[in-house]
């Protein structure tokens, strides 16, 4: 167990990218994601194979009024916005409505002052390209989920001749600008270790 994340005195942004630069490979299960977490972490994740698996969705017909309160201020809660007849959807539905919603605010984001600036504009093509090259995977859940966990597997120099496979984060933040830094959250830390070396214990 390692020191507790409130993003206050520590961020989940800044533990991520502690650990990084080590890493091979991260999978993230959130309840949402959009473009304001990439974009926290782009730099660090360009060379990474990520795999994100997502629990909830926004209704397409609120993305309007997300897109125009995330101009005043990025820590805008998300639950709100959902679609509450998600959880009653089939999944080619679910599918159909988080793609929806993920491409019209990442659209409005990007024709909006939320994303204007040089950097932002290098977040986005990092973004575009791992998509294109299929190093960036988002799937949906089989049922509306709201877990979070950020589970890194090191590359193999940082291993440790195999007895530190890597770090995993788990607790309340969701792969957003608000989860990763922007409101309080509660996570923890681990050390993922071999399960031959879990036994010993």
């Amino acid at each position: 167990m390692g020191k507790l994340i409130d993003n206050d005195d520590r961020t989940l942004e800044q533990a991520l990218k502690n650990v990084l630069p080590q890493a091979e490979s991260i999978d993230i299960l959130t309840a949402y994601f959009y473009f304001s977490g990439f974009s926290m972490l782009a730099e660090e994740l360009k060379d990474k194979k990520i795999r994100i698996l997502v629990g909830k969705a926004i209704d397409p017909n609120a993305i309007t009024e997300l897109s125009a309160a995330m101009k005043y201020d990025q820590n805008v809660s998300l639950d709100p916005y959902v679609n509450r007849k998600f959880a009653t959807m089939n999944r080619t539905q679910r599918k159909k409505e988080y793609t929806d919603s993920f491409v019209a605010l990442y659209n409005k984001s990007s024709l909006s002052s939320v994303f204007d600036g040089t950097d932002d504009q290098k977040m986005q093509h990092i973004f575009e390209r791992k998509l294109k090259e299929g190093t960036l995977e988002i799937r949906l859940t089989n049922e509306p989920n709201h877990a979070k966990t950020y589970i890194l597997k090191n590359k193999l120099e940082f291993t440790q001749n195999g007895d530190y496979e890597g770090n995993v984060f788990m607790g309340s933040s969701n792969f957003t600008y608000s989860g990763l830094t922007g409101q309080g959250e509660l996570n923890d830390s681990y050390k993922a270790l071999p399960i031959k070396n879990l036994l010993k214990r």
